[in-house]
């Protein structure tokens, strides 16, 4: 893959060599239950791999899964989508082992995407008989990296909304938002007919922190609290508890008692504030970056402000809202369903910058499919969130 401007992208290298035909074909079951010599050859390309393998070896489809996501957090797609290959020739096939033999297909063929390669006609059989959604996936995201949409808004519809088969939080989150953002006209635009509906996001600031905060998170409160135009609403724990009772039910607070974390416990309840208020948070780790930044806050006048990483995943440490918008309960929706199937999700994809990445996806995809919204959500770069807010520094 190439980089550009922080994300990673295809490349359009379509040689092949030998090394691609071995590749491409060690999913048959004729190639040996143990590594190869070019399998081996991937492993070693990377040093934590290279680490992983001398301590587990590859002879468990576990290790060899393992081995392969090593590979795709250090950017090595190709040598991943080989890791991918053996993990599949390793599996059982049984749909009660995990991971289950779809999402190694997904995540290989996915991978030589990547890399800038065809994609296996076997495997692409072999995905679209075990999971015709994610085979839909796979072939719209060929199609749209090679150039060849003639239409990028009929290419995402192709594709429907197979982000629905995936938990909040993965990767075809990204990949949606990424392309969803460059349809015209937007779909984060508001419809024509609904422009007198607008609502301004309240000059108010929600800021959070557990308990017992330490002296940088005290002075970061103390500064917020000594901008005049601007409104605080101050939360410990113990305050949320009784707030979400008082707003939300036993449900919502039960649920925040149960939360994993202090991290996951400030994500929850900050949809839930954010949705009930209207206005601003700011993780109590930052602060308003002068006059610039209040003036932004002041002045936004969308329904939604959100900040995008250069991952295209959304950053949930700041961001603004009117009061009670469809998009916050759709965040809502996204995170009690998370709460009640899948509680032991990784906290960024249950309570985090996942829920928003599903709740853009579902917007984008409805609008795709002609239903109107009133709401304009904004999306801004990492640098203009740079602009605006600043980490505070611990005191020497």
């Amino acid at each position: 893959m190439v980089e550009e401007q922080g994300v990673w992208v295809p490349e359009t290298n379509f040689v092949h060599t030998q090394s691609d035909q071995d590749i491409f074909g060690n999913t048959h079951e004729t190639y040996p239950r143990t590594a190869t010599q070019f399998e081996k050859g991937c492993i070693n390309s990377d040093d934590e791999a290279r680490a992983y393998y001398a301590e587990h070896g590859a002879q468990e489809c576990i290790h060899a899964f393992a081995l392969a996501e090593i590979l795709v957090r250090h950017k090595k797609p190709y040598e991943a989508a080989c890791l991918y290959g053996l993990c599949y020739r390793l599996h059982s096939k049984s749909q009660k082992q995990f991971p289950d033999t779809s999402t190694l297909l997904l995540s290989r063929l996915l991978c030589f995407l990547k890399a800038g390669k065809e994609l296996p006609e076997h495997d692409m059989h072999l995905l679209a008989a075990q999971a015709p959604v994610y085979a839909r996936y796979v072939a719209t995201m060929r199609t749209i990296w090679r150039g060849q949409a003639a239409d990028l808004a009929q290419s995402l519809r192709g594709m429907g909304n197979a982000f629905e088969e995936f938990v909040s939080g993965e990767e075809i989150d990204q990949l949606y938002l990424e392309q969803a953002k460059q349809v015209q006209p937007s779909v984060f635009e508001r419809h024509t007919g609904h422009e007198g509906k607008v609502k301004a996001i309240p000059p108010l600031l929600c800021l959070y922190w557990d308990k017992e905060p330490p002296p940088e998170i005290m002075e970061n409160i103390y500064f917020h609290q000594g901008i005049p135009d601007l409104d605080l609403k101050i939360f410990n724990h113990d305050e949320a508890v009784d707030w979400l009772y008082r707003f939300y039910g036993t449900e919502a607070r039960d649920f925040f008692l149960s939360m994993r974390s202090a991290a996951e416990a400030a994500n929850f309840f900050k949809l839930h504030a954010t949705n009930l208020y209207g206005g601003w948070w700011l993780n109590t780790t930052l602060r308003l970056a002068g006059e610039n930044a209040l003036d932004f806050v002041l002045q936004e006048q969308s329904d939604v402000a959100l900040f995008l990483t250069p991952e295209c995943r959304v950053n949930d440490c700041f961001f603004g809202t009117t009061q009670q918008s469809g998009f916050m309960q759709e965040c809502l929706l996204i995170l009690y369903e998370n709460c009640y199937k899948h509680k032991h999700l990784y906290p960024e994809y249950k309570t985090g910058s996942g829920v928003f990445g599903r709740a853009l996806s579902r917007r984008a995809y409805r609008v795709l499919e002609g239903v109107e919204s009133n709401e304009l959500i904004k999306l801004y770069s990492p640098e203009q969130l740079n602009t605006l807010v600043y980490r505070s520094q611990k005191p020497a």
